[in-house]
């Protein structure tokens, strides 16, 4: 989940949490000598123990039972993904792990693509099925107390990247099983592990450098702390909202605050535009249309009795089409001309693309979405499988969706008992990790279930020749 994106949205990191995030970087280096270099699982933090589910076909509960006998290495895995927290295209050592962890399993792989990520392959031939994991880390001090703490200095999986890769590693681990013993269909699956989708859109690179050609569909999951273990929500449609960010520059005439007739204030031009943009830019939206236009900061001038030249303020604009987001974007430009210029200022929209690339709507496929569903009932158990409330929040696998029918769905991780229940972005967010063995069965029972069905119905049409 993006981080400037989802930390303009609502979520459950308080502003205390913030206080700490940025005064207690050297408590968090003080953690380091505690934080275990080799995490085991750790007394006091187990995982509950789920049961499989009742609906799930032969298939289905072949994959649990395999999940289950790895659950310990996803878990370990996770853990050592946790304590390497790194930022996007910084994710060096994370590669070296996925890459020796796909090394131990023989799993042929490439890398570096998209600069920091990895590319496993299992399989060959048609269909082409992606299960993706996103890799890179948040700029946040661990405030959890784990024993397997980050040990990386103001740096965190506090949006669960780590519990992605443990999850599509332990996939990845039985799947290749499944191959070598002869129990998968005809096919490839490609284990997409993603860099910088927090900041950089690293989902956009990876569909330039070519990585979803020839993919018939793929597939991904974000866990999600208000969905509790055991669980799993998605939908058809519009999921998770596009989003721009925008820097607007205010400039009037500066000069001494006794003299106001020899000057154009900026900084009440600033207010007053900031406080009527949202009503101004979605006047003609449809009342039903979801959006949000959040002004979240501001800056200009340094004295008491100085106007100064110019002033600046920014923030995002959220919205669940291109077409809106189109809209928002042009009438954020002319309201900010158009007001600036009543108040005898200028006023220009510098959307900030080269820093931070313009996030898509994220749009499931109905068809990839219903087959995912159906997936998932099998694994979790058909009342155990939610419809996904939309987000305003952001994410990179939306270029991905655009270019390959896909499924993004939302993995329950709350667990009041063991205290999962603080929001991603959270510096003392955690994850029941009970929720692993079940990602990890749901993402092998996909690409499982795609090449077999695929199979089935290429076989049909030969016998319908």
């Amino acid at each position: 989940m993006s981080c400037v994106r989802l930390l303009n949205s609502k979520t459950s990191t308080s502003s205390s949490f913030l206080g700490k995030n940025r005064s207690s970087l050297s408590s968090a280096i003080e953690r380091r000598r505690v934080c275990s270099r080799t995490p085991a699982l750790a007394p006091g933090f187990q995982q509950i123990t789920l049961p499989a589910a009742p609906h799930g076909s032969a298939t289905e509960q072949h994959v649990l039972h395999k999940a289950q006998e790895v659950e310990e290495w996803i878990i370990n895995t996770r853990r050592l993904l946790h304590q390497t927290p790194e930022l996007s295209f910084q994710e060096y050592k994370t590669s070296s792990i996925i890459q020796r962890r796909l090394q131990e399993m023989g799993v042929a792989f490439e890398a570096p693509v998209a600069r920091t990520g990895v590319v496993a392959q299992i399989g060959s031939g048609s269909p082409v099925v992606v299960l993706r994991a996103d890799m890179d880390a948040l700029p946040i001090v661990e405030d959890t107390g784990l024993p397997f703490c980050s040990l990386e200095p103001g740096c965190m999986h506090a949006c669960g990247h780590d519990c992605h890769m443990a999850i599509a590693l332990g996939a990845a681990r039985i799947l290749k099983d499944m191959e070598r013993k002869g129990e998968l269909a005809p096919g490839t699956i490609k284990l997409v592990f993603q860099p910088a989708e927090e900041a950089d859109g690293g989902g956009k690179v990876m569909v330039e450098e070519g990585v979803l050609q020839g993919a018939d569909a793929a597939f991904a999951l974000h866990v999600w702390p208000a969905l509790p273990v055991g669980t799993l929500a998605t939908r058809p449609g519009p999921l998770m909202a596009g989003v721009l960010s925008f820097e607007a520059t205010i400039t009037g005439r500066g000069g001494h605050a006794a003299m106001p007739q020899f000057t154009t204030n900026p900084v009440i031009a600033a207010a007053s535009i900031a406080s009527s943009l949202r009503a101004l830019v979605t006047a003609a939206l449809p009342p039903y249309e979801p959006v949000v236009v959040n002004v979240c900061h501001i800056s200009g001038g340094e004295a008491f009795n100085v106007v100064p030249d110019k002033v600046a303020f920014g923030g995002t604009v959220r919205a669940f089409s291109d077409s809106t987001m189109t809209h928002l974007r042009e009438r954020l430009s002319e309201v900010v001309a158009t007001q600036a210029a009543v108040h005898g200022c200028s006023g220009e929209v510098d959307f900030r693309e080269d820093k931070e690339p313009y996030f898509p709507p994220l749009v499931n496929d109905p068809d990839a979405t219903d087959f995912a569903r159906s997936v998932a009932k099998k694994v979790f158990g058909e009342h155990n499988v939610k419809l996904a409330d939309l987000t305003m929040a952001s994410e990179d696998f939306a270029f991905i969706a655009q270019a390959v029918p896909s499924c993004f769905a939302f993995l329950g991780v709350r667990n009041e008992a063991i205290g999962a229940i603080h929001g991603l972005h959270s510096p003392m967010f955690t994850v029941d990790e009970g929720a692993l063995r079940l990602g990890a069965a749901y993402m092998a029972s996909l690409a499982v279930d795609y090449l077999r069905d695929t199979a089935e119905k290429e076989e049909e049409a030969q016998t319908r020749l």
